[in-house]
């Protein structure tokens, strides 16, 4: 690439031509916010309005958009030069289109080195940030890959000593068994009871005395529980102290490869935030000077929205880097709009978003599967069904006659013992109908038990059903059954007609309420299933039954199921019901959307119940994706969309 560079001789023929000439210069000068882009100025501003598509209100340029910004310059009579040589901001961006530089062990097709392009993109560009980086990856694209090539890399390389890698509980042993399988990496996993782990840690402590590198393996929770103990402040504050038994962990060279960090470090008021911050920093907060370790370098592997607020993106990049936006209080000076008028310490409106993005945008890795078409093309087509069900008339009267119970209820009027009877109450029975009409007897039975507990003086009863099935059941006299229930009759028809002898996911928010009684149906219909609950050992079981077993063919499970494991064998997945939160959908329907898979097309298939609930429901969650659209997939916008319901989002769920 040809480019001039503003040098004395340069600075001097600009100086003496003429305004008009001298306007026409852009000069490009590293940025100083945004590391890795430059700022364009001027002594003119007429570039501002005629490339305000390229440089936006920054006036920004990245080494992605520089060809274009050229192209576009040269059309508007621009010329351009460079304040000092670009090659110390282009060399990390032209390095992106090398192979890997380590080897993994792959069968896909189309792979060097065993990463696909853009996943060997993704490893150059967060291999040698020198604190670490984010890799914000869609659901299926290789996260784990990532994380292998990385370890390797630093491995072979020697730049640790130990690396902790914080998987979800549920998904230690995948973890374990990705490393070896694709980059033949040893690892140790921590579990157990607190004296098993103990010698766990022993076994370490002599490996690292011996000079050899140790890969760990561990949960999120476990971390916070071995690795610090809290006492309580005078204002009752739960304080974070770091158990000095465990220096050795954390004061050599460390390399910490946190997965999902959003889901489980966006809070730093919670003790497993507290915690993974003492830990890592010496200090009432992450200083980069007060880094405990030798040499830290963090990666974090993320497919999570940022639903609620820039703040929880924020508490997260601290901990990696705490520099990139300095305290909470110069974060909250240059992000908060506006604070709550009922809480001034709560954000309630955000503003300049684009700046948020821009400056973490040297440590921040995207691969965006929806948006990407060079990506998308590895992935196979994914087809959409919402299946809107007529109702059983007689399940469709009792639906109706509880919607005109609930006006009473919304409101809040109480029963004869003075109790409230809320709106999520009323909203949960329905949800019931919609799913399994017999849930309700099932509900309202409990509920009867344990208020005879109550009224027999046990003080120790948990509560159990809910009070609204229980006065539904005693105003219509009579228990619900399933039969002639049409999403019953639906869910039969897609697993034993239209995807027989093929593997299917189910999915449904009702846990306890509901999955019990599908099994019910699938013991009926003979349907081979596994169910995804229970002890970790039962969860790995069940996921590796479905993914080993030919005849196995449904993956049954709650919401537990729908993070951090893979199900590629799976041709269809069924939400019965659909989850409160867009980015819950959004994980359960990437188990199989996944670059592993051999399928050519994947079915996405949402139960919803004529005019109820759900699909109002439905109508209300697509919204909550704002915020992760807005900052995360380019489109910046000025105010993140609160993923929480409020009041009138559940009016409006109740009743339209």
């Amino acid at each position: 690439m040809s480019y001039a560079l503003l040098d004395d001789a340069l600075i001097d023929e600009i100086a003496s031509s003429s305004p008009a000439d001298r306007e026409s210069w852009l000069i490009l000068e590293a940025h100083e916010r945004y590391l890795g882009h430059w700022e364009v100025n001027s002594l003119g501003d007429f570039f501002r309005f005629d490339l305000r598509d390229i440089i936006g209100p920054h006036r920004v340029v990245s080494p992605a958009n520089l060809e274009e910004f050229l192209r576009a310059a040269e059309e508007h009579g621009y010329r351009v030069a460079f304040g000092e040589d670009p090659e110390a901001v282009l060399a990390p961006f032209t390095r992106l289109a090398e192979a890997a530089p380590v080897t993994l062990t792959s069968t896909l097709p189309g792979t060097v080195n065993g990463l696909l392009p853009f996943q060997a993109r993704g490893v150059n560009f967060l291999r040698d940030l020198p604190r670490g980086g984010v890799a914000q990856w869609s659901t299926g694209t290789g996260k784990s890959v990532a994380q292998s090539a990385l370890l390797k890399y630093h491995l072979e390389r020697g730049s640790f000593d130990v690396c902790l890698s914080l998987a979800r509980a549920h998904n230690k042993i995948n973890t374990q068994r990705t490393y070896y399988a694709l980059a033949g990496i040893e690892s140790v996993i921590l579990d157990g009871t607190p004296k098993q782990r103990d010698k766990t840690y022993l076994d370490i402590n002599r490996q690292l005395v011996s000079g050899n590198p140790v890969v760990v393996v561990t949960n999120y929770e476990k971390f916070r529980d071995d690795f610090c103990w809290f006492e309580r402040s005078k204002n009752k504050e739960w304080l974070a102290r770091f158990h000095t038994d465990f220096s050795f962990l954390f004061e050599r060279n460390l390399l910490c490869l946190w997965d999902e960090m959003p889901m489980k470090l966006k809070t730093r008021t919670t003790k497993l935030y507290k915690a993974v911050q003492a830990c890592l920093y010496d200090a009432a907060y992450p200083r980069w000077d007060k880094r405990r370790a030798e040499s830290l370098r963090q990666y974090m592997f993320s497919a999570t929205p940022i639903e609620n607020d820039p703040e929880d993106w924020f508490n997260c990049v601290r901990l990696i880097d705490p520099d990139c936006y300095g305290t909470v209080k110069d974060f909250r000076e240059r992000y908060v709009k506006r604070y709550s008028f009922f809480d001034n310490s709560k954000p309630e409106e955000w503003h300049n978003l684009d700046d948020m993005e821009l400056r973490a945008a040297h440590i921040v890795h995207q691969v965006d599967k929806e948006r990407d078409p060079e990506i998308r093309a590895q992935f196979p087509t994914k087809v959409e069904e919402v299946k809107v069900l007529d109702w059983h008339e007689p399940h469709r009267k009792v639906y109706d006659r509880l919607l005109r119970l609930s006006k009473e209820y919304a409101e809040g009027s109480e029963d004869d013992e003075g109790q409230k009877l809320n709106i999520l109450g009323v909203i949960g029975v329905l949800q019931m109908l919609c799913n399994a009409p017999s849930a309700i007897g099932r509900s309202a039975a409990l509920r009867e038990v344990f208020l005879g507990a109550v009224e027999d003086g046990d003080e120790a009863a948990k509560a159990q059903g809910s009070e609204v099935a229980r006065r539904l059941v005693e105003d219509l006299g009579t228990i619900p059954t399933d039969e002639g229930h049409t999403k019953f009759e639906q869910l039969r028809n897609d697993i034993t007609v239209r995807f027989k002898r093929q593997k299917v996911i189910v999915f449904t928010a009702g846990n306890e309420t509901i999955i019990p009684i599908i099994e019910q149906h699938f013991q009926e219909w003979g349907v081979s299933y596994v169910r995804y609950d229970g002890s970790r050992t039962q969860m790995q079981e069940a996921e590796d039954s479905f993914k080993g077993d030919p005849d196995v063919q449904v993956f049954l499970s709650s919401d537990k199921g729908s993070d951090s494991i893979s199900l590629e064998c799976a041709v269809a997945t069924i939400n019965y019901d659909g989850p409160w939160k867009w980015s819950t959908r959004k994980q359960r329907i990437n188990r199989n959307d996944r670059v592993t898979t051999q399928h050519e097309t994947l079915w996405v298939i949402d139960y919803v119940m004529a005019n109820s609930v759900e699909d109002r429901k439905r109508a209300v969650v697509a919204k909550k994706q704002g915020y992760h659209q807005a900052v995360f997939e380019g489109v910046i916008a000025n105010q993140s969309l609160s993923a929480g319901m409020s009041g009138a989002d559940l009016r409006y769920i109740l009743s339209g």
